[in-house]
Parts: C-alpha cells; sequence; structure tokens
C-alpha cells in the first residue's frame, strides 16, 4: 500500500540459507497528484500547496499561469538482498535505472532526478510460506522529500514453487 492505494508488485525470490535474492518488477511507476494531495499526503500544514504554489512561480516566472502538478517516476525493475530468519524476512529493493521527483509545470519538469533510489521491507512469513506481511519504508536519505512508509504484503502465486 502506498497513499492508501495497493500497488501491484510481482518478485522472484530465491532462498540460500538464511540469503534471500530475487527481483521485483513495479506495475505502477508513474505518479501525479495536486500540490494540495501531495502536501495533505506530506502531513505539511494548511496552505503549503499554496505557498509550494508560490514559490515555484517565483523560480520558474517563464512558466505563467500553467498548472503545477507533483510528479514521480520509478524505473520498473529492482533487485532485492535480505536475509530470512525463523518466521521473520527484511529485504532492500533497490529500483535498476533512473527515477524523478518533483513537479511539473505546464511541459517542464523540476525536481530531482537520481538512481539507486532503495526500500526497506521487513515482516514475517506466514506459517504456511504463503503470503509475507510487513512494513516497507523509504529513509530520509534515500528519498529528496522525506522518510516515508507503510503496509506490504506479497503472496505466492498459485503454480509457484
Amino acid at each position: 500500500m502506498q497513499s492508501g492505494a495497493a500497488r501491484k508488485i510481482t518478485a522472484v525470490i530465491a532462498q540460500t540459507g538464511e540469503r534471500i535474492a530475487g527481483t521485483m518488477r513495479d506495475w505502477e511507476t508513474e505518479f501525479d497528484r495536486s500540490l494540495f494531495d501531495a502536501a495533505l499526503e506530506a502531513g505539511l500544514p494548511p496552505g503549503a500547496d499554496e505557498q509550494i504554489d508560490e514559490q515555484l512561480r517565483r523560480l520558474h516566472p517563464a512558466a505563467g499561469k500553467a498548472p503545477i502538478r507533483s510528479k514521480s517516476r520509478l524505473p520498473s525493475d529492482s533487485k532485492l538482498e535480505g536475509t530470512v530468519r525463523g518466521g521473520f524476512v527484511a529485504f532492500t529493493k533497490t529500483y535498476q535505472g533512473q527515477q524523478f521527483s518533483g513537479y511539473q509545470i505546464g511541459s517542464q519538469e523540476v525536481g530531482w532526478t537520481g538512481e539507486g533510489h532503495a526500500v526497506r521491507y521487513s515482516g514475517r512469513i506466514e506459517a504456511d510460506g504463503n503470503r509475507i506481511e510487513g512494513v516497507w519504508a523509504i529513509s530520509e536519505a534515500d528519498s529528496p522529500q522525506r522518510a516515508v512508509q507503510g503496509p506490504f504484503w506479497l503472496e505466492r502465486v498459485a503454480g509457484s514453487v
């Protein structure tokens, strides 16, 4: 779950002893929301969206009255590495490729572009081994905007090993 919505992710994970490694694919990688919704999600005080709008227009006067949206874009593919101990799992998912986080003013994007974005997952494996449930977290060091976290679950697909 992110921003109150489930996001489809496919994972292929192999375990050797206590080590796990694999790949993940995010099926939804582009996010676009209003400044109001972005400020609300970030927990900013009322009126912060208007302040962001005002500051961006001051920094980019050529944009005129073009609409401003909060935008982010992730690569679809990532690698994961971690450990399994008893019924607990912890792994880091590292995106492979460039990400963007910032704003779109008309047709111009302004913000931060980088590589190696990481998300840390920790959770519990159900007794039957078919579901992992826990928390994902992005630290301030891995996010240009802020630290965030939320719940996650992964379920084994019927027919998989």
